[in-house]
């Protein structure tokens, strides 16, 4: 159910303006609320939001009050087609937090066995798309984010990442970034819980392992209302992206083969027990490709990330070290790519941060350290 307010009269910014002070763009209310509930999302609303994290402070308060039938949707700018205004540097840190904290919120509700609204995963997608994967700040791990919603942005950008030099339309790389903030939610699952009942509290039960958790997610983005292309794109995506290329089984949708190849390769550099280079994790990709990979799909990700992904240090003929912090923008940057510095040639860290553009100096690379 939409309510639609006056616009002649204040309520809608007087509503706006005290969603705003918790960081919230709108409420989503699973269940008819009595007197008691209402009340207790009034208290909670007019407690003043916590200085770092406003809308989980507040979260927190409407589940200690037992409204667990509430989820909280986080502030979204609408952009129209067309809207070419570019985002700031602070903007996009922005939509990099909104979506973490976004992933989480996704995961609790399915948890608790209820079906977010896909609406505010697709902006945030959008929003994503417009900044630019090449926008340095979307590589950046959000601030006081999980370790799920971090690895689940790794893959999101990944996954747009190589859409985009696979030429893909507008509309589909926003199917493929959605699909990727849900290829884990299977995770939510749990196996062998007990409903509760009358007289006996629940039994939460497990999460499934990994090779059910693709069939699990499947499962669960099917409960979506409704039945179209975006909705089935989603589950085949959740469910394939376990599988090899050669899968035995049948050949794993496009969704399903990118999100494999973008899953093995945040595996190597940052999930796996011997973590390698973004260049060493390529090599790897490259190796299988034919076999356990889209050999399509592995080159759209070589030819996206560069010759030094996001994270690779180098060490400059100048004796300086430095990170890498961005996708190439064309053949110019491909093997010299936007950096920071991380130490300086007398070999002490630079008292302020230092961006540098390889493609614009003449120092040359002394050899890669690693990294990521």
């Amino acid at each position: 159910m939409r309510v639609r307010l006056d616009e002649r009269l204040d309520t809608a910014a007087q509503l706006g303006r005290e969603l705003g002070r918790h960081d919230i763009g709108g409420l989503t209310i699973h269940e008819p609320l009595g007197v008691r509930p209402l009340k207790a999302i009034i208290d909670a609303f007019g407690q003043d939001p916590d200085t770092d994290h406003p809308r989980a402070k507040l979260r927190q308060r409407l589940v200690d009050a037992g409204l667990n039938t509430v989820d909280l949707v986080g502030s979204y700018r609408f952009r129209v087609g067309g809207d070419d205004t570019t985002l700031s540097e602070v903007d996009v840190d922005k939509v990099r937090d909104r979506a973490s904290s976004l992933v989480d919120a996704t995961i609790d509700s399915i948890g608790a066995s209820r079906m977010p609204n896909p609406l505010p995963i697709r902006r945030t997608i959008t929003e994503m798309l417009n900044a630019g994967t090449d926008a340095a700040a979307l590589w950046e791990a959000p601030a006081n984010s999980t370790p799920f919603s971090r690895h689940t942005l790794r893959v999101s950008m990944l996954a747009m990442v190589i859409g985009r030099q696979l030429d893909l339309p507008q509309e589909i790389l926003q199917d493929l970034g959605v699909t990727a903030m849900l290829h884990d939610v299977g995770y939510a699952a749990r196996e062998g819980a007990i409903a509760a009942t009358a007289t006996t509290p629940a039994v939460e039960g497990y999460a499934p392992p990994m090779s059910r958790h693709g069939s699990a997610g499947a499962r669960m983005l099917l409960r979506q209302r409704g039945f179209h292309e975006s909705k089935i794109l989603r589950a085949l995506g959740a469910l394939h992206h376990t599988w090899d290329f050669n899968d035995p089984r049948g050949c794993p949708t496009l969704f399903g083969r990118i999100l494999h190849v973008c899953e093995s390769y945040d595996a190597i550099t940052v999930l796996g027990p011997k973590r390698r280079a973004g260049y060493a994790a390529l090599a790897a990709l490259q190796e299988a490709a034919g076999t356990r990979y889209d050999p399509v799909i592995v080159q759209a990700l070589v030819n996206g990330l560069g010759r030094y992904p996001p994270g690779t240090q180098l060490e400059l003929e100048d004796n300086r070290r430095v990170r890498v912090t961005a996708l190439p923008t064309g053949a110019e940057d491909w093997d010299r790519p936007k950096c920071v510095v991380v130490r300086n040639a007398d070999g002490t860290a630079p008292r302020t941060p230092q961006q540098l553009v390889l493609s614009r100096v003449s120092v040359a690379i002394k050899r890669e350290l690693g990294g990521h």
